[in-house]
């Protein structure tokens, strides 16, 4: 019996679930370790702080997941892994394993920054975000909220803050390092942005490279200071766990180098998916990349352990790109082309829905 070792409920993981709850995997036992019972699906985030989705709409129960994929489900913080000894240390005890996958996600990147960040939001892990959130809401002194990162999940999280905190007069402010918001979308997308966050009386400050956290907001490098009672991180992502120490490849940025196979670059039995992994060429850290590989994750584990030959993923050349702006409307990108309205938020919110439908 072929042991199988699952680190990680991010979406790869949950979609490769469901489809081993269709068709099992023959000789072989699965286990999913997860600090929580429950993983978000990320679309419907920005939703959820503007209020246009009630918490569990967005949760997928793992534990459950788990059950009905037929694997033992293990709530536990990961510690520490060694692939060379084929082994996980978790905060429930040592597990050693044949074949191994991690799907561990990202969280922003704040490494650069010097201060004092132990107070900040950010929106990655969900569960303490949402209580700093709603600690932020029964503040009783005015809300001056700085968001950083200008690229999708900073603009949807500056016009879901500005709606969550209309009714305290909060400022929102969103800051970037680069010239202008969504650099990697068509400028049509970038113009509807910029119209959503007037609308949503926004204040962007581009070009603001930051150089440390001050107990009063931000000092930028160019001497600047913007004055922020709070801080929302939304910045390029780090990895969610630190595979330093794992005997893995790792990228620049620390996360792990794959094959097309998504087996590891010198680690046939180890694999690595969504954010955790890291491709040739480089392929932005987004849900919808995830979500593709899911199916050749699975089949690449059952033909492993039945010793048939593995299918490479091929990352799609141009993805659908749909942003919420937290007032059901959204922006739509894709070839070149964008588009703005409810017509578009109605697309977004019946394709997450249904992605969620799957996970009863």
């Amino acid at each position: 019996m072929t042991d199988i070792l699952l680190l990680g409920g991010g979406h790869t993981h949950a979609l490769a679930l469901l489809a081993f709850a269709s068709a099992p995997i023959k000789g072989a036992r699965l286990t999913l370790i997860s600090r929580e019972t429950t993983s978000p699906y990320s679309g419907m985030l920005p939703g959820l702080v503007a209020g246009l989705y009630r918490r569990e709409e967005l949760l997928i129960a793992l534990d459950r997941l788990a059950e009905r994929a037929g694997a033992h489900f293990v709530e536990a913080e990961i510690l520490s892994i060694d692939a060379q000894a084929k082994s996980v240390e978790t905060s429930r005890g040592l597990f050693s394993y044949d074949i191994l996958s991690i799907d561990l996600g990202s969280v922003p990147d704040r490494r650069q920054i010097a201060g004092d960040l132990s107070g900040d939001l950010a929106p990655k892990p969900l569960t303490p975000f949402l209580d700093q959130l709603y600690e932020l809401g029964k503040a009783a002194t005015p809300l001056d909220l700085a968001v950083i990162g200008a690229g999708p999940a900073g603009v949807e999280l500056a016009a879901a803050l500005a709606v969550r905190f209309r009714q305290k007069s909060a400022k929102i402010k969103l800051v970037a390092d680069q010239p202008d918001l969504l650099m990697s979308l068509p400028e049509g997308a970038r113009r509807h942005a910029r119209s959503s966050l007037e609308r949503h009386r926004v204040e962007l400050i581009a070009a603001s490279v930051i150089a440390a956290r001050t107990p009063d907001g931000l000092a930028l490098a160019d001497g600047r200071a913007i004055p922020a009672s709070h801080v929302v991180w939304a910045t390029g992502a780090a990895p969610g766990f630190d595979f330093t120490a794992s005997g893995l490849p790792l990228d620049q940025r620390g996360f792990v180098q794959v094959r097309p196979t998504l087996q590891s670059t010198n680690h046939d039995k180890v694999f690595a998916s969504g954010d955790t992994a890291s491709f040739m060429p480089p392929l932005p850290k987004a849900g919808v990349y995830a979500v593709r590989q899911a199916p050749i994750l699975a089949h690449n584990l059952k033909a492993l352990v039945a010793g048939e030959p593995l299918q490479p993923y091929r990352p799609q050349t141009d993805t659908l790109v749909l942003l919420s702006t937290a007032d059901k409307r959204a922006i739509g990108a894709r070839n070149g082309l964008s588009a703005e309205g409810g017509w578009v938020w109605w697309l977004k919110d019946r394709i997450d829905r249904r992605f969620m439908e799957r996970f009863p």
